[in-house]
């Protein structure tokens, strides 16, 4: 059924300006226009924020332990796309890992991307080459010591990369912060998309981010034509939104998935059709 949503504020950009949408077939069809002359159902929010629904770090063991607790935490953190990191040990093992991971996720109800998280002993050309053919738009490098770094062969990944613009993204073992420093000496003048930070479990990702990852505008953007996914929250909350000052999750007044409303204060329906692997062909296209 369509319908508008009429002065809701929107969220975005970290500013807060009020606006109207027009949700039809499940997308929306119309953003920041006038309404005036549109005779569909009409749903009051001017005492609202609407924010695009969130993207989050997953972790695929806590998912198999737990399907629907696992999905529901998710839920109730904001989150309607998840990125999961696929671990492997050694190169022969990422075909089937992702196999596994693709059958473990068939029935995960919301959607996800999927990336490599592999130890730096293993980063070769042969690597970023699958993850280019076959669209990981991110690979998550597990650092132990700063000799590791030094021993990347920044040239030969970078000639294997090119045209896709792959995402490297550290995870330090055993934080320090001359290994950081050495991770952003090591890529600073490669001409390689890379992160400067660890990432954790839980975490929401930045608009950066998701733009570096091909994510954006797929998600993080409520536009003309997407589909409608969505928090809301009540305009007293507006400081935790503005500048991300505190967490706004236990604020959300509902969440909408898909034009379905999976979350309604602290109360969860997950949606009762599966998600969808999200397919990153350019990732940065956006940035």
């Amino acid at each position: 059924m369509p319908y508008v949503l009429e002065k809701i504020s929107l969220y975005e950009n970290d500013t807060v300006k009020e606006t109207n949408f027009v949700v039809k077939n499940d997308l929306f069809v119309s953003r920041d226009t006038s309404v005036n002359h549109i005779g569909f159902i009409r749903l009051q929010m001017d005492k609202y924020i609407i924010i695009a629904g969130e993207t989050m770090i997953g972790n695929l063991a806590e998912y198999q332990e737990n399907r629907i607790e696992y999905t529901t935490k998710i839920v109730l953190l904001g989150a309607t796309t998840v990125l999961f990191p696929v671990d492997v040990t050694y190169e022969h093992q990422i075909k089937q890992a992702l196999i596994d991971a693709r059958k473990l996720l068939s029935e995960f109800p919301l959607d996800y991307v999927l990336v490599l998280r592999i130890p730096l002993s293993i980063l070769r050309p042969s690597i970023v080459r699958f993850c280019r053919k076959h669209w990981i738009p991110g690979l998550i490098i597990c650092v132990h010591d700063l000799e590791e770094l030094q021993r990347i062969p920044i040239t030969w990944i970078r000639d294997a990369v090119f045209p896709y613009k792959l995402v490297f993204i550290p995870h330090f073992l055993d934080w320090q912060e001359d290994q950081l420093l050495a991770w952003k000496q090591v890529f600073h003048d490669s001409n390689l998309a890379y992160v400067d930070d660890n990432i954790f479990a839980y975490e929401h990702l930045s608009k950066k981010l998701l733009k570096m990852l091909g994510i954006y505008p797929h998600r993080g953007i409520l536009r003309t034509g997407g589909e409608v996914t969505y928090n809301v929250v009540h305009d007293d909350n507006q400081p935790c939104l503005l500048n991300r000052q505190a967490a706004y999750s236990d604020k959300i007044e509902f969440t909408v998935f898909k034009n379905q409303v999976i979350r309604a204060g602290s109360q969860i329906s997950l949606p009762s059709k599966k998600g969808k692997e999200l397919v990153i062909k350019i990732p940065g296209f956006f940035q």
